[in-house]
């Protein structure tokens, strides 16, 4: 059994129960939109995380560091306190959800009113405000870098399946090196001059930084190729230096 599916298998047991137990008590729609209410946390971080991945051009099932939590944490919030956030915020969804059930579907149309505004309070303390003012552009740009961030993650499969095949890890770094040159990326030591730098990270794991051109004329997703190059570089980092906290590639 995998991370978090006893609690889904929980979760989901609840739910069939109560609908069935309440099927007599008001409509089906109702029961399903108070079950839609109640999950509303989970339902809200996935359909961000679908939209977010989607709109950077990575693929959908790739994790990252960007959900609620990560952006309680990344505000200051302690992890208990992050928790305790998540827990609040749950059970005000399913008490949201109730009293639409209690009342019948009167409280319908005050509840989603309140739920949108909540929501979109929430989403600009988190600092999604400016993401989500600028989705046209942000559309338009991962309809451009898809070919880019696909051919990226094609790379990083190949330093995957490498990765138990190098001798050590000059080996593979080498590997590494030049795949992050053929995206574009600046090596230490070459005679191009680098002025910016793109850096990827997950919570608790080493920090992956790579150097680009500042080039105007040829704008390109630097940070989705370099999410891309991630998991690669991170197995690498775990098996050869696991006591770094942090590296610098290029």
């Amino acid at each position: 059994m995998g991370d978090g599916d006893g609690g889904a298998y929980a979760i989901g047991s609840v739910i069939a129960t109560l609908s069935l137990q309440s099927s007599q008590k008001g409509s089906i729609a109702t029961i399903f939109l108070v079950v839609m209410i109640a999950l509303g946390l989970p339902i809200l971080d996935t359909t961000l995380a679908i939209l977010r991945r989607g709109l950077r051009g990575v693929p959908l099932f790739r994790g990252d560091a960007s959900h609620i939590h990560h952006r309680l944490l990344d505000l200051g919030h302690s992890t208990r306190h992050t928790v305790i956030l998540l827990y609040l915020l749950c059970l005000t969804l399913s008490l949201a959800g109730l009293i639409v059930f209690w009342t019948q579907g009167h409280a319908l149309p005050i509840v989603p009113a309140a739920l949108f505004i909540g929501s979109i309070s929430l989403a600009r303390y988190l600092g999604m405000g400016t993401d989500l003012s600028n989705v046209r552009k942000q559309v338009a740009q991962a309809s451009e870098w898809r070919g880019t961030v696909r051919r990226s993650h094609r790379l990083s499969e190949y330093l995957l399946s490498e990765l138990p095949h190098c001798r050590d890890e000059t080996e593979f770094w080498k590997l590494f090196d030049h795949a992050a040159e053929r995206l574009g990326f600046v090596a230490d030591g070459s005679t191009r001059e680098a002025t910016k730098v793109v850096s990827v990270q997950t919570q608790g794991n080493p920090a992956l930084s790579l150097r680009y051109l500042d080039d105007l004329q040829s704008q390109q997703n630097w940070w989705g190729m370099a999410d891309c190059l991630y998991p690669a570089f991170a197995a690498a980092m775990l098996q050869w230096f696991p006591q770094e906290s942090a590296h610098t590639q290029f």
